[in-house]
Formats: C-alpha cells, sequence, structure tokens
C-alpha cells in the first residue's frame, strides 16, 4: 500500500511544482487579500493540474519561453484571471522567484 501512496504523492508534488512554474512563468504573485479573494481560480488551478493529460506540453511551452501557457490548458482562463490581479514585482523579487 506504501508503494501506491506514494506515487500518488509523487505524482501530486510534480503537477504543483509544474503549477507553481507555471504561476512564476506568467508572472503571477498575488497579495494576501487577493489570493483570499480569488480562491476560486486557485483552486481551479490546482484542480486543473493536477487532473492535466498532458504536463509535459505545459513543460515544453514554457521551457521554450512562449508566452502565458498553452491553449490546451484547462485552467488557462483562470491563470489569466490571476495575471489580470498579479501584484507587479521589483525585478529582484522577480530573481529571488525564479
Amino acid at each position: 500500500m506504501s508503494d501506491i501512496l506514494d506515487r500518488i504523492a509523487g505524482k501530486f508534488d510534480r503537477r504543483m511544482a509544474l503549477r507553481r512554474k507555471a504561476l512564476a512563468h506568467m508572472e503571477i504573485f498575488l497579495s494576501d487579500d487577493d489570493a483570499v479573494s480569488l480562491r476560486g481560480e486557485l483552486r481551479a488551478t490546482i484542480l486543473a493540474c493536477q487532473s492535466c493529460s498532458d504536463p509535459a506540453a505545459c513543460t515544453r511551452w514554457m521551457d521554450r519561453g512562449a508566452p502565458g501557457l498553452p491553449a490546451c490548458c484547462r485552467a488557462l482562463a483562470s491563470f489569466e484571471r490571476l495575471q489580470a490581479a498579479s501584484v507587479p514585482q521589483e525585478p529582484e523579487r522577480l530573481r529571488a522567484t525564479a
């Protein structure tokens, strides 16, 4: 049973790391207040990334440096709404999170 749980946890961790990479790629940095008010959009990104059928497509997209996320992303609209509400960051903060 432990192997199954380890595989599930590993998959979840990889998907959430990819989600964090997508947030950074789109320069999405939310204030605490915005994160609370946008929790539905944040939840949508978690669910979409966790159930994504092709995470490699997202990885390739971001690794190419293409803007935004691929059109096949189920949470593209949510990521874009989060980006619109994002707090601008200072250049040194952006480097620290990359």
